[in-house]
């Protein structure tokens, strides 16, 4: 068993080994091809690979230094993080991109408890304009603006 010096960083290193065997073991029937000729599994492989060294590196720091016990667990930010995600993969064929990317940054405000709402607004609707313009008018990506029925002939 590894010594628990730093649990913390032990305890990051561990997941972020984990989920990069996760999503080798997911990628393993893409044809990664060559540097020349990349296949699918190409770079999902290459950033899992990537994020399994820093996981060894993390860990191997959580061994050697000494660190903070680890906190509990505060669910709220957990819970709330991951319905604002689940929201916007929902909602964005329904209320478009506007209101999908509005309604997940005021939902993940909602994190904590120091959040102040006039701020998730403003930020709501500069990141609403900005997604559009990347995506839609920048890289013409076929992605709903509006909601469904709304700005289409």
């Amino acid at each position: 068993m590894l010594p628990m010096r730093n649990p913390a960083e032990i305890v990051s290193g561990l997941f972020l080994i984990g989920t990069a065997l996760l999503f080798l073991w997911i990628g393993r029937a893409l044809p990664a091809g060559s540097v020349t000729q990349m296949g699918p599994g190409y770079t999902p492989n290459l950033l899992a690979v990537i994020q399994l060294v820093l996981g060894l590196a993390v860990l191997a720091i959580g061994v050697v230094r000494d660190g903070e016990p680890l906190e509990p667990w505060r669910w709220r930010p957990v819970v709330t993080i991951l319905a604002a995600v689940a929201f916007f993969a929902v909602s964005l064929e329904y209320i478009g991109l506007v209101g999908a990317v509005v309604g997940t940054v005021i939902l993940s405000g909602f994190a904590t408890p120091q959040s102040r709402h006039v701020q998730n607004v403003l930020l709501a609707g500069a990141l609403a304009l900005f997604t559009v313009l990347v995506f839609v008018k920048g890289l013409s990506l076929q992605i709903p603006v509006w909601p469904l029925g709304w700005g289409r002939e």
